[in-house]
């Protein structure tokens, strides 16, 4: 493979390898020159054809984003002046003049006699001062179009020397920037039709080429990358694109009309041709085995040099593990719980069906963002910036009009997702530290909540305050190897357990199914990283592709969840806690496991509010700093990272529960970004194309589907802030009820002290240690006071069951969920061979009392 290295007047660059100089001089220059040959792609056996010098011999009128003060002319001996700016001219393959200035035809003859291409460009010549050149030794014109005087009817300038008499059989070549930013598609079909053998395909691509849309650096320039285009940062000036060789052979065979074999030939066998390079550019017998595998669309697969494979995409590979990274996250530890809250088999089966929807919304997210990326001629979009180009491309003018409007909206349920996640990962925290030393401390479980979460915000706040994201991508490998090695052990030890799926419900109510589809939802917490892993890919078409990134990902994740929450749920039973790895022992290798998991929760805490910091710090510092322009910028970015932190530390300490929080943040903008706004975002991209290319039945089969899927969406909302708002309410009615005095009850004289040893003796005994701790009603309603009177013991005599009856009776609201473990209770009896009446009578006391509780003998 042979490369031609492009420098500029003064940002001299060896494109995408980085080699940049900042200054202009002769020394500097030269020592570049020499340098090039032993840049580091020489290891990759490219064979180094000399570089492709623009400048400083052009037009001050046509410099693009040359620095002017380094332009200059010839003066009164133009070898002087080539020698004292280039030096050598060993490593020089192009250089591109000027054909107008004064003493150019002696440079244009010294320099084509020593073996360098003089090119025509950066120019105001007309055709007489171009075919001077040409007839000086020139053979072809650097960016047809671009940097030039126009083509007029009386002098077609340099453009005129595609036909001009005087070249007779030769070809003039000339390379021509086929991005659709620099020539707009008739003037390359123009081009291609005046002259198609003398085409060559270039790209004009700035070392921003791959890393985005924003503000980036050119040299000494400051370059603003918006989709393909690249202009000087305050001016209208194009400083290049980040159009890659394939895009602009795609383009040009699009553009042109002209078979995809023609194109390919204008990027390889010509080029070659004008360089004189025989063995290049070309596939036969004794060329060099320098090959491109691409696909139909021209996305490259595989490169070899010399016959040795030097890359092979594989990006799609990355982007499942990327996007599968995403997905893993202390949500999936809950979902076991969540299948509680489902019922066995209702859990089994919705599961694949909230994975489909899920995949479905997914789908049809990347596929319009494809399409308004290439209408709109943007490399890639982000989802708020994608919901802005759906409006801004829409036949509605409300919505053209209130484009900016709906970008907020999404930006802001976005917002509200990632601290969601961020809170998730503090209560997890906090649940496995109280897990592991609450013992150590006093208080309530909310109370030991509170004080872990406040020792976890200490780390939290200091790894969020680091800005680059080469530490925040450390972060993110490191808690991958966390997670895979946390996961692998608890799921090990839950297929250990005694399995118990015949014994469990197959179902249970509505409140609870709601609760486990918003768990279920916020495990795929990976929506809002589609869009950003499909930009990334070099061929977008495989993320859709039937075994493409997002198929794959989306089998790998529902087969793991699923398999995840059936053992969890079905090892552990009724046991089963908020979150799997508080049923793990506390002990060895276990121990080890959960402070693994906790260290990736608080990495990832800081992995997800990078795109929080990442999507408003910018607007927020410009904001800011207009209105207080003296403050400094590290306590402004700072400042800004301290309170979103603090924020979701609140969320936290407020809803301190991870049964709530998760289906909180799953069923509302989890629901949002998965089943609501995909499809009406897909029906807006579309509805003019579906007039024309689908059949009246396949439009209406189309919306009415998006219809369904959006009704799911906003119905799973309602039901979710309904369950989720009574699920608190209860949350914090018992927590009040814990503090009030038992003699409200009337039963103070046979609780007293005696309850905290019951429990430890409940404990130390009884099958029921898994019972939560902070569940205290159910276990002094029902658990303990039974449990110590079949067991015997002392401390409340026989007169425990009619203490515990009495209790019941005195209650005026008692919810389905503090009877949860009733049913455990009975089966216990069972095998203990507990013949006693008085047990059935608790049952249809109970019946009687809550319709909705039902008991099998």
């Amino acid at each position: 493979m042979d490369l031609v290295v492009e420098t500029h007047c003064i940002n001299t660059y060896m494109k995408d390898n980085g080699l940049v100089t900042n200054a202009f001089n002769s020394e500097e220059f030269a020592r570049l020159l020499l340098l090039a040959p032993y840049v580091p792609f020489r290891s990759l056996f490219i064979d180094y054809q000399g570089a492709h010098v623009e400048g400083p011999f052009i037009s001050p009128e046509k410099k693009g984003c040359h620095p002017k003060q380094h332009i200059r002319g010839f003066g009164f001996d133009p070898v002087k002046a080539i020698e004292k700016v280039y030096g050598s001219t060993e490593n020089i393959a192009i250089v591109t003049i000027a054909p107008e200035l004064e003493g150019s035809d002696a440079a244009i003859k010294y320099l084509s006699e020593h073996g360098v291409l003089v090119s025509l460009g950066h120019s105001t010549a007309g055709l007489i001062a171009g075919e001077r050149g040409v007839a000086a030794g020139a053979r072809s014109i650097t960016h047809l179009f671009n940097a030039m005087q126009s083509y007029h009817h009386r002098d077609p300038c340099l453009i005129g020397l595609l036909t001009s008499k005087m070249l007779g059989n030769r070809t003039m070549y000339y390379g021509i920037i086929s991005d659709g930013i620099h020539t707009h598609d008739s003037a390359l079909r123009l081009a291609h039709r005046t002259n198609p053998e003398g085409l060559i395909v270039i790209t004009d691509a700035i070392a921003a080429l791959g890393m985005g849309d924003g503000v980036h650096k050119l040299g000494d320039c400051v370059v603003n990358v918006r989709g393909l285009h690249a202009i000087l940062e305050g001016t209208n000036t194009t400083a290049g694109s980040v159009a890659s060789m394939p895009y602009c052979v795609r383009h040009l065979a699009k553009a042109a009309r002209c078979p995809l074999e023609d194109a390919l030939i204008c990027a390889t066998e010509k080029p070659a041709t004008l360089l004189g390079l025989d063995r290049k550019g070309v596939i036969s017998i004794g060329s060099d085995a320098d090959l491109v595998l691409i696909n139909e669309n021209v996305d490259v697969l595989a490169t070899y040099i010399a016959g040795k494979l030097v890359y092979a995409n594989e990006q799609p590979t990355r982007a499942v593990l990327t996007l599968s990274k995403s997905m893993f996250n202390a949500g999936c530890f809950s979902l076991p719980y969540a299948w509680k809250l489902g019922g066995l088999w209702v859990s089994f089966c919705l599961s694949f069906v909230i994975a489909g929807f899920n995949w479905y919304g997914n789908h049809i997210l990347v596929r319009a963002s494809q399409h308004l990326a290439k209408k709109s001629e943007r490399s890639a979009l982000d989802y708020g910036h994608f919901a802005k180009k759906v409006c801004d491309y829409s036949d509605i003018r409300f919505l053209r009009n209130n484009s900016k409007a709906v970008m907020y909206v999404v930006n802001v349920t976005i917002l509200f997702y990632q601290l969601g996640m961020c809170s998730v990962a503090i209560l997890f925290i906090s649940d496995n530290m109280v897990n592991l030393l609450g013992d150590y401390i006093g208080g309530d479980q909310h109370a030991k909540t509170v004080i872990m979460a406040t020792i976890a915000l200490i780390f939290i706040m200091g790894t969020n305050m680091f800005t680059e994201m080469r530490v925040v991508s450390a972060f993110a490998l490191v808690s991958s190897v966390f997670f895979i090695i946390g996961a692998t052990v608890i799921m090990q030890f839950t297929i250990r357990q005694p399995n118990q799926w015949r014994s469990l419900p197959a179902s249970t109510n509505f409140t609870g199914t709601i609760m486990m589809i918003g768990m279920s939802m916020y495990s795929f917490e990976g929506q809002t990283m589609i869009l950003p892993v499909e930009n990334k890919l070099e061929t977008p078409e495989a993320f859709l592709a039937p075994n493409g990134v997002l198929p794959t990902t989306m089998i790998i994740c529902t087969c793991f969840m699923t398999a995840l929450g059936f053992y969890g749920y079905t090892g552990f039973g009724d046991k089963i806690a908020p979150t799997i790895t508080t049923n793990v022992p506390k002990e060895g290798l276990y121990s080890t496991i959960n402070v693994f998991l906790m260290l990736q929760s608080m990495l990832g805490h800081s992995i997800a509010m990078y795109v929080v910091f990442d999507m408003f710090f910018n607007g927020f510092r410009r904001k800011f700093t207009a209105r207080f322009p003296n403050c400094p910028k590290f306590f402004v970015d700072k400042g800004f990272r301290f309170f979103w932190v603090m924020v979701t530390y609140l969320m936290a300490v407020l809803i301190p529960k991870l049964e709530i929080m998760i289906p909180l943040v799953g069923v509302t903008s989890g629901t949002l970004c998965a089943l609501v706004y995909p499809p009406i975002f897909e029906m807006i991209t579309f509805w003019t194309d579906w007039k024309g290319l689908l059949t009246y039945r396949e439009r209406m089969c189309k919306i009415a589907l998006n219809c369904f899927v959006i009704c799911v969406g906003f119905f799973a909302i309602g039901a979710g802030l309904y369950a989720n708002g009574l699920a608190i309410y209860q949350s914090f009615s018992r927590h009040k009820g814990r503090r009030r005095s038992c003699s409200e009850t009337g039963t103070a004289s046979l609780v007293s002290d005696n309850l905290l040893h019951t429990k430890s003796y409940c404990q130390v005994n009884h099958p029921f240690e898994r019972i939560p701790d902070d569940d205290l009603e159910t276990q002094d309603v029902v658990t303990r006071p039974l449990m110590a009177f079949w067991k015997g013991t002392k401390q409340f005599g026989n007169n425990a069951f009619d203490w515990m009856i009495s209790t019941i009776e005195l209650k005026q609201e008692i919810s389905f969920q503090k009877f949860v473990y009733v049913d455990q209770i009975r089966s216990w009896c069972v095998q203990e061979q507990l013949k006693n009446g008085k047990l059935i009578f608790l049952e249809l006391l109970i019946f009687k009392k809550f319709q909705s509780l039902m008991f099998t003998k």
